[in-house]
């Protein structure tokens, strides 16, 4: 009896581990679907797309670093383990949007990765108030929402891109040293 009642409980667990397995899945071909669209309409729009850094205004005021604005302390504490690993300086963390503005604020960093599904003031509004304060503000939406509508709002309020989670860390690490290259140069006054 107990053999049976271990092997129901195998089997149930089992059952679990691929139903799990099956919706990550799935949101790994959305993720891709929808990555797959944002350059579209990208395209559409004639925004620079990730891999092209001329559509990016560069201000030589930017000091080195970036800043990390998600509500999620996981997130948070993950992308500055990954920008350590990497060599790039973390100017800030911000666990919402008015936090974030004062981040901004206090440091001008050459870049900022964003969440846009905050409470309070989310990524998009945040990001509109930055860009009030910095126009060229380079501002990386680093988001768990997939929402076409809400995608279209982080890129024609003037975002360099959107990059979906579980974000493919070598693109976004591949973006922020871009962004440095050409910010942190010959003409950077806080060298």
């Amino acid at each position: 009896m107990n053999q049976r009642l271990v092997n129901t409980g195998i089997s149930g667990l089992l059952d679990v581990v691929l139903g799990c397995l099956d919706v990550c899945s799935m949101r790994e071909k959305k993720i891709l679907e929808l990555n797959d669209e944002i350059l579209q309409m990208k395209q559409e729009q004639g925004i620079e797309t990730a891999g092209d850094t001329a559509g990016i205004d560069w201000d030589f005021n930017h000091r080195k670093g970036v800043i990390i604005v998600d509500h999620n302390q996981l997130a948070r504490r993950s992308l500055q383990d990954l920008f350590k690993l990497h060599g790039i300086k973390v100017l800030g963390v911000a666990e919402n949007g008015k936090n974030a503005i004062e981040l901004y604020r206090l440091h001008h960093p050459a870049a900022i990765t964003m969440e846009m599904d905050m409470p309070g003031m989310n990524g998009y509004e945040t990001a509109l108030k930055i860009k009030q304060i910095d126009p060229y503000a380079n501002i990386i939406f680093v988001s768990r929402v997939l929402d076409r509508k809400q995608v279209m709002m982080a890129l024609q309020c003037g975002a360099v891109d959107y990059l979906a989670k579980p974000v493919e860390t070598s693109r976004l690490v591949d973006l922020i040293n871009r962004i440095l290259d050409k910010v942190v140069g010959e003409n950077d006054p806080f060298q």
